[in-house]
């Protein structure tokens, strides 16, 4: 059955004094911030996931080396390096650098780019410019 159009509309607000304001903007904060860790807490979990899966695959079936030739294979030998990294690198100096995290995929080679970065920008070795 059809209702009749409202002959009377009341609008009732709620205002907040200085206060309650402060109170509520502190609770808004407290939320976002909840939200957000418990999104950085789940990224955190899937990379250690994963990390811990990668080690476990090389561990057992000895992953790097399939990876790394099918690698070589694709981009026609330049090299599993960009993936893996190298484990050791020389600065400017002659130094040779060791690179902890070679060997894992994106993070061996991340490291070692700035493992060489460092190196070339670094004031006090001879490579600086």
């Amino acid at each position: 059955m059809p209702r009749r159009k409202p002959t009377e509309v009341i609008v009732q607000r709620i205002e907040l004094g200085d206060w309650e304001r402060d109170q509520l903007g502190d609770a808004v904060k407290y939320a976002a911030l909840a939200a957000g860790a418990g999104t950085l807490a789940a990224g955190a979990g899937v990379a250690v996931a994963g990390v811990g899966t990668w080690f476990t695959l090389r561990k057992l079936y000895g992953w790097k080396d399939e990876v790394a030739d099918a690698f070589d294979k694709v981009t026609n030998g330049l090299g599993a390096e960009v993936i893996f990294g190298k484990g050791t690198y020389t600065d400017a100096d002659g130094n040779e650098v060791q690179n902890p995290f070679a060997g894992i995929p994106v993070v061996g080679s991340l490291f070692g780019s700035g493992i060489m970065i460092g190196q070339r920008f670094n004031p006090f070795s001879g490579g600086a410019e």
